[in-house]
């Protein structure tokens, strides 16, 4: 047993060691005279994509933090002092939970010649925009992230067997529920 535990300790630091190791040869280190951008995603963006960001905005470096993407690992790094600086993945499930942790800004209030609430629809700017109490107990809403990207969701579906079922086919504006009953009916 005191062997074992011997094996594992030496694991472990042979681990540190190596983790260490890459740290210092890692491809992805900033330049010289660059800032630094740490971004978290569950997605994985392309080499090419942030070969292409790094290329046209040259004063910064991006580049994806290993692991983080999901809010716990998130919390738990920005908490250690060492949070990304940018959230690749937010949507309405965490965005109470960043901006009640403090990791949100009011983008309009950083950038107010971008009038960025203008440039978005109303139910994108709506799932946006969060209430918070100001330093004197104000409430207000700020702007707490802008979209880099959209995901939409879409049906197709194949109009026999809709037909051979009776069943009529789903209308643009098909809610959950419908969804479901129709399902349940093919």
């Amino acid at each position: 047993m005191e062997r074992l535990g011997k094996i594992i300790i030496t694991m472990a630091i042979a681990a540190f060691m190596l983790g260490g190791l890459w740290l210092t040869l890692r491809k992805d280190t900033a330049p010289e005279g660059t800032v630094p951008l740490n971004m978290s995603a569950s997605h994985s963006l392309s080499e090419e994509q942030i070969k292409l960001y790094n290329e046209i905005h040259p004063d910064t470096w991006l580049r994806l933090t290993p692991g983080a993407g999901n809010v716990m690992e998130i919390l738990t790094q920005t908490a250690a002092g060492a949070g990304p600086d940018l959230i690749g993945d937010i949507d309405e499930n965490n965005i109470l939970t960043y901006t009640n942790a403090g990791l949100f800004a009011d983008l309009n209030a950083m950038f107010p010649d971008a009038a960025l609430s203008d440039t978005l629809e109303e139910h994108v700017r709506n799932s946006l925009s969060i209430p918070q109490l100001d330093s004197k107990g104000k409430l207000k809403t700020i702007l707490a992230a802008y979209p880099a990207s959209v995901q939409y969701l879409f049906i197709i579906y194949n109009k026999n067997i809709f037909d051979h079922a009776n069943v009529p086919y789903p209308s643009e504006d098909l809610l959950w529920d419908e969804y479901i009953d129709k399902a349940k009916k093919l």
